[in-house]
């Protein structure tokens, strides 16, 4: 099979693994020589066994927390909206909103959290009164 460095591996696979590591050591053969023979780090080996003893699953897990610490609450989801649709507000960018709002104290939140959550709600076309483009304009030729 070949080195099994960077490889995710199945749960039965890592199964298998440390029972060839478990046997091996029976025979006398240190875990580090075998993983050495297998083509895999012996702390990869390790981290399975620990988490074997403790009951834990080896499926492999997506990495990182499920829900990030930083996430936007609700309420301040709530609160980009309404400040968008406000009059006084309506035709800023979500650049300047968010920048308004951190003059205000109302949140922090980051351009591009303002642009994602105002695109959710389908408020980035124009939300104010002004027309949209009616693609009829010609091209100014740049003078040299």
């Amino acid at each position: 099979m070949g080195p099994i460095t960077g490889l995710w591996l199945k749960e039965q696979t890592k199964l298998e693994i440390l029972t060839v590591i478990e046997t091996s050591q029976q025979q006398g053969v240190s875990a580090r020589r075998t993983c050495s023979l297998l083509a895999i780090e012996h702390r990869r080996v390790v981290r399975w066994q620990g988490q074997s003893r403790q009951g834990r699953p080896l499926a492999n897990l997506i990495p990182g927390p499920k829900d990030p610490l930083h996430r936007v609450l609700p309420q301040e989801i709530d609160q980009i909206v309404t400040l968008a649709q406000s009059q006084e507000y309506m035709d800023l960018s979500h650049r300047l909103l968010a920048v308004r709002a951190w003059d205000k104290g109302l949140f922090q939140a980051s351009f591009s959290t303002v642009y994602r959550v105002l695109k959710e709600r389908n408020l980035m076309t124009a939300r104010g009164p002004s027309r949209p483009h009616n693609g009829n304009s010609s091209r100014r030729s740049a003078k040299i």
